[in-house]
């Protein structure tokens, strides 16, 4: 990982936690930085602890270690699984999400460094399966950017089909695509539904035309 990848803050954040027990694992934005799309600088992070249930107190604790290597840390907000926070320094500021995950990865991680140090990284798989499963539970446009940089790509279909449903066996394939029409305001998208796998690539398609006219514009 190279520092033009990411803005100073979220350097010195994975700098500043290189050393954090228990270990936590990169996912998020980051981890697919070398995705076509993905936009640099990257300013937010996404730190996973596995094999976890609740956060507990680590979000405070993640506080206390960047302040302790120079950096404001705030918790915007947090709940039993997933905190955010907003992490400051001279330069700029970097948006961090915590959350705890009790389910095993689907592949193992791959080990990345930086300055220095080193740290594991999750596969596309793995962060693709969370990504849909957040997506399907809270809408946040930062998840739907996620989902759109695999929208040519196979994992999708094994993500939505395979993956998901084993990290959430709750989880409803077409429930999350209506999900996301509904979010999107697509009313007329179960008109192009000749199956879900094409409802979903009508709806990706629709929020990535609207995103290149949002850039034109």
């Amino acid at each position: 990982m190279s520092d033009a990848e990411l803005s100073a803050t979220a350097r010195k954040v994975l700098i500043g936690l290189a050393g954090f027990e228990p270990a936590w694992v990169l996912s998020g934005r980051a981890a697919l930085r070398r995705f076509p799309g993905v936009p640099s600088p990257i300013t937010r992070l996404d730190l996973v602890w596995r094999g976890r249930e609740h956060l507990g107190t680590l979000p405070q604790e993640v506080c206390q270690a960047l302040a302790e290597v120079g950096l404001s840390a705030t918790i915007l907000e947090a709940d039993a699984r997933v905190a955010w926070l907003r992490v400051s320094d001279a330069e700029d500021d970097c948006l961090v999400k915590l959350a705890a995950e009790p389910t095993p990865p689907l592949e193992p991680p791959w080990r990345a460094a930086l300055a220095g140090i080193s740290f594991e990284v999750e596969s596309p798989r793995d962060i693709l399966a969370a990504t849909i499963c957040d997506l399907r539970a809270r809408p946040d446009p930062w998840e739907l950017d996620n989902l759109l940089l695999f929208q040519n790509r196979p994992d999708l279909d094994r993500g939505l089909t395979v993956d998901a449903p084993q990290r959430n066996p709750g989880f409803s394939t077409l429930e999350f695509v209506r999900n996301l029409a509904v979010l999107q305001n697509l009313d007329d998208a179960d008109e192009h539904r000749a199956s879900t796998d094409e409802l979903l690539r009508y709806i990706l398609e629709k929020i990535a035309d609207e995103g290149r006219k949002g850039r034109i514009n």
